[in-house]
């Protein structure tokens, strides 16, 4: 079997790939070789892959994972480049050595701000303990704005002061609960969902860096859009089994136990008991609450990214 890497970003579907890889894990009698990588993140009590996440030394590594180099500083020392944090380093995966099949699922960043927004105003310090830390003024996300335009970093100071610096000290869900929804859509993006959309931004530099040194093989990565498989869940599973090559005969079974996860046909019940889940998927949702205001600011700072990902050909939407 390949071994199986699946990179994901903080509202992009990481619990629902977490359960279906986790669900191909217990069919392919891997329980015990699945883990959600704990160079990338601290959550250590998934079901059934604990003893994976916690391994005793000299144990086999595991071989499916699932990556979220967005929320931990620990990450860089394993997987981001030191010299350029924001960048996977793929030759750290050793293709010469292991035979890895990498999945990466992006999604619109529009829809991951709404999702981001009502997530972490109700998440629990549980699951999302950063969204408890304090955001402090010497953290807010600058650095990234130096490859922007002088409008960008014009408006980007006027942002600091307006929504950043009166909700500075609280905690970020604090913040997020003081601030009518413009103003903490605008917080969202800036604090809470600055460093995915970073990750996202740079992904394809990174791959396309990797496959030109020969340090990454473009045969063995497929990028998957969240909107794919919350459209066409079925077909989107078994497109993914395929690429992961894993016998025609178990996807049925696999299929089955996945359809667990499509939140997409969740009743309301379901989805109000969950903890991740804030609605059912609707494309484009983010046209229901982007106000002008918010939309400049996206544009401003993050419309190259859209166009980049394929969402949209232009900025004129």
């Amino acid at each position: 079997m390949n071994n199986i890497i699946h990179f994901c970003h903080h509202k992009t579907g990481t619990v629902l790939f977490k359960n279906f890889l986790t669900a191909l894990a217990e069919k392919l009698n891997e329980e015990d070789l699945f883990t959600l990588d704990q160079d990338c993140h601290s959550i250590t009590d998934y079901s059934p892959c604990q003893k994976a996440c916690t391994p005793e030394p000299n144990t086999q590594l595991a071989r499916i994972k699932v990556c979220l180099p967005d929320l931990t500083e620990d990450s860089s020392r394993y997987i981001l480049k030191q010299d350029q944090p924001s960048i996977i380093n793929f030759s750290l995966l050793d293709f010469d050595k292991n035979s890895h099949l990498i999945t990466h699922s992006v999604r619109d960043p529009r829809d991951m701000l709404i999702s981001g927004y009502f997530y972490h105003k109700k998440c629990t310090q549980e699951l999302e303990p950063w969204v408890f830390d304090a955001q402090q003024e010497e953290c807010f996300p600058r650095y990234w704005l130096r490859e922007k335009s002088e409008e960008a970093n014009r408006a980007y100071d006027e942002t600091i002061k307006k929504y950043l610096l009166p909700a500075k000290g609280l905690t970020k869900q604090e913040a997020l609960n003081s601030m009518k929804k413009e103003d903490a859509l605008v917080y969202e993006m800036m604090v809470l969902m600055h460093e995915s959309y970073k990750r996202m931004y740079y992904w394809n530099i990174a791959k396309k860096e990797a496959i030109r040194e020969g340090t990454l093989i473009e045969s063995r990565i497929k990028e998957i859009k969240f909107e794919q498989v919350m459209e066409d869940f079925d077909s989107s599973i078994i497109e993914l089994l395929n690429f992961y090559k894993i016998d025609k005969t178990m996807h049925d079974s696999v299929l089955e136990k996945a359809r667990d996860f499509d939140t997409a046909s969740w009743s309301k019940k379901q989805l109000k008991e969950d903890s991740h889940a804030n609605f059912k998927y609707k494309k484009d949702r983010w046209k229901d609450h982007f106000t002008d205001e918010v939309t400049y600011l996206f544009k401003l700072f993050y419309g190259d990214l859209i166009v980049d990902l394929g969402y949209e050909k232009d900025y004129n939407w």
